[in-house]
């Protein structure tokens, strides 16, 4: 698709004459709190490319879901704070994350373990 002719795509593809040069379909399987607390999840935590900005760190969306980052994010926004500055178990509320992602998940896990 051309950015600068949006629409010649539409026009493509009622003249039949689209062409699709790559087709990719992407599944990611979301870890459980269990599956994040194993050595096999706290590995495939290191590797995670899904990844979302949290306290100006980038934090895997199974973090952020498995380890209550986003239940608190929400309730930074409805308790009128600034919101994204969720921290993980152990740490000080309201100080956003000072250590890489791995690490901060590392003594999350420690924490809820």
């Amino acid at each position: 698709m051309a950015p600068a002719r949006p629409f010649a795509l539409l026009k493509e593809l009622a003249r039949g004459e689209a062409r699709i040069h790559h087709f990719n379909i992407v599944s990611h399987h979301f870890m459980s709190r269990e599956e994040i607390l194993s050595p096999l999840g706290r590995e495939r935590l290191d590797m995670c490319v899904f990844r979302l900005p949290v306290g100006g760190q980038l934090v895997s969306m199974c973090e952020v879901n498995a380890l209550g980052t986003r239940d608190r994010y929400y309730e930074e926004i409805r308790a009128g704070r600034e919101a994204g500055r969720a921290v993980f178990a152990g740490e000080t509320p309201g100080l956003p994350l000072g250590r890489p992602p791995a690490t901060a998940a590392r003594k999350a896990l420690r924490v809820i373990a």
